[in-house]
């Protein structure tokens, strides 16, 4: 099937289309968590990919009058079409730009299908008949194709996470909230590994007055949340930055495995947490990503040790503490919590 017998451009032939508007059709591998511009719109930055071209991948500026405008991805491997679209360069790199007054645009559910699957559309997009066998060509072309996690330049376990340094974390997101007493939306994310240990600074005396937090949400979660949650590995709480509004209903990963882009870990009283930059992008994983199985592979081994339930840091349990029975298994506090009893 022939692009540019539907309209469509190739992403691989867009650089002969400098300043003009065309319509283009991709797979989106990565996005932006909606924010606002430094005007008056709204922006989210989209990477795709198509049939001709996989890398680099094709960048594409979404500006939009309100936040619920902008494209909200739900899904691995979900096709966009983008109408009226401009392409511009940017650091050598073809991109393009959406105008809120003139570009519109269609998400597509990427599930193979005989069907283009509409879930998500602009206000002034209109969806052509002959334009939904290329969208149903494209879901179907990739079907059981692995598509990139990115580099693993800055990508880390939550084991090896540092202080006030960007990295990229891939890790399952296990529940979204909003603190109202901080006025922050909170990601609650695991991977299976343990966060570094951190000394405590302070004095006994002075826990009776000011007792250090047990955790950095202001109200401990719903119990029926917190079974949910797996018993070993950090939960790690990341705040994000107050330009991401109503995240919980634009973020969509919610049970999914992801890889989150431009994280900082921060420490506060002790406990580990991190920070979702403005700049803060996310990349869907298919639950057989390498990456993914790689994290799997790894928990499992660690929960048939003997001492698996014990903070990775911890080499021993001899300094716990001593008892007479010799077949008491350790549990983490986590395992306490989330116990039906």
């Amino acid at each position: 099937m022939n692009a540019h017998d539907t309209g469509f451009v190739y992403i691989r032939d867009l650089g002969n289309y400098l300043d003009h508007k065309v319509n283009v059709l991709g797979v989106v591998l990565e996005f932006s968590l909606p924010r606002k511009s430094r005007g008056t719109d709204f922006v989210s930055t989209l990477k795709l990919i198509d049939e001709s071209q996989q890398s680099p991948e094709f960048s594409v500026n979404i500006f939009t009058k309100t936040i619920d405008h902008l494209p909200h991805v739900r899904s691995y491997g979900d096709l966009i079409l983008l109408k009226n679209v401009t392409i511009k360069t940017y650091e050598g790199q073809v991109s393009g730009v959406f105008y809120k007054d003139s570009s519109s645009f269609a998400l597509f559910d990427g599930t193979p299908s005989t069907e283009a699957v509409l879930y998500q559309s602009s206000p002034r997009f209109l969806l052509l008949d002959f334009e939904k066998d290329f969208i149903s060509h494209l879901s179907q072309l990739f079907d059981g194709v692995q598509f990139s996690s990115g580099s693993s330049e800055y990508l880390l376990k939550l084991k090896n996470i540092p202080e006030k340094t960007c990295f990229d974390l891939v890790c399952k997101v296990l529940h979204i909230s909003y603190d109202a007493h901080k006025d922050v939306w909170m990601l609650f994310v695991w991977d299976g590994t343990d966060v570094p240990p951190l000394n405590l600074h302070g004095k006994l005396e002075d826990e009776k007055q000011n007792p250090l937090p047990l955790q950095i949400e202001s109200v401990p979660l719903d119990h029926n949340i917190l079974r949910q949650f797996q018993p070993i590995g950090t939960v790690l709480r990341i705040m994000a930055d107050k330009t991401h509004e109503n995240l919980d209903k634009h973020f969509r990963a919610v049970g999914k495995w992801v890889r989150l882009l431009d994280v900082t870990g921060q420490i506060s009283s002790g406990i580990w947490h991190g920070f979702l930059k403005p700049s803060a992008r996310v990349r869907f994983l298919s639950d057989d990503n390498n990456v993914v199985l790689d994290l799997h592979r790894d928990y499992n081994e660690r929960i048939f040790e003997n001492n698996g339930h014990l903070p990775q840091w911890s080499k021993s349990s001899h300094f716990l503490t001593v008892i007479d029975l010799e077949d008491i298994t350790f549990v983490t506090l986590m395992d306490v919590i989330t116990n039906a009893k």
